[in-house]
């Protein structure tokens, strides 16, 4: 479900709602001097998607979108996830757009312990629009 604040055809701001009901399965491996064990782990969750977005026409034809979602788990409130993301680009051609854009992402609980709660990713790219 999503619903739109602002009216202006130059910025858009914007919320939504949803629901998602995830499903995990991985294979583990433990090590011991007498050998090898492994075992199946699966994972079920319920959550909330909750969300924020802005998208606005700057430089002319540059376009700036930022968005920012928290998907807290229903079935276990203790696990939390949200994302952020923001978008820079400028049109190269007609159908060409050269892309900058910034995410990160945190897991409250991740499934390892070896994986860091928080991932920041910086990208830059060419996109063609069809």
């Amino acid at each position: 479900m999503r619903y739109d604040f602002s009216e202006s055809p130059d910025v858009d701001i914007f919320g939504y709602f949803g629901l998602a009901a995830e499903y995990s399965r991985w294979e583990e491996k433990t090590y011991t001097l007498h050998g090898g064990q492994e075992s199946a782990v699966d994972e079920t969750s319920l959550r909330a998607h909750l969300g924020l977005g802005y998208q606005a026409s700057i430089l002319g034809e540059g376009a700036w979108r930022s968005r920012l979602a928290v998907l807290p788990g229903i079935s276990g409130l203790s696990s939390v996830r949200a994302e952020a993301e923001t978008i820079f680009s400028v049109p190269l051609s007609d159908r060409l757009r050269l892309r900058f854009d910034v995410s990160m992402a945190y897991e409250s609980d991740p499934a390892f312990d070896a994986l860091d709660r928080l991932d920041t990713s910086l990208g830059a790219g060419i996109q063609f629009d069809f």
